[in-house]
């Protein structure tokens, strides 16, 4: 690993970090800056990132695995509430 890579990784723990510190409300802005500024189909973002656990390749190497289940706790939260806000979860009428 280089200088730089080593430098890009702790870079990456600290911003990993300082995202965990965050309240619900404040990832919650993040988020949406994050999906407003990807040029995919918004509304298929939070079924994708569900379907396929995407979300939980973003923790660094280093995050100890109390902090990659909050972060992935929060953002399975997180997905869902955009979920529901774009209609793609349908109610379970068979329930």
């Amino acid at each position: 690993m280089t200088t730089g890579d080593k430098h890009s990784a702790r870079a990456y723990a600290r911003a990993f970090a300082e995202w965990l510190s965050f309240n619900l409300e404040e990832q919650r802005a993040d988020l949406d800056l994050y999906v407003f500024t990807v040029a995919a189909d918004k509304p298929s973002i939070p079924e994708n990132w569900l379907s396929v656990v995407a979300h939980k390749t973003f923790s660094p190497n280093s995050a100890k695995t109390v902090e990659k289940r909050l972060y992935a706790a929060d953002m399975e939260a997180l997905m869902s509430l955009l979920k529901n806000e774009h209609g793609a979860a349908a109610p379970d009428r068979g329930a």
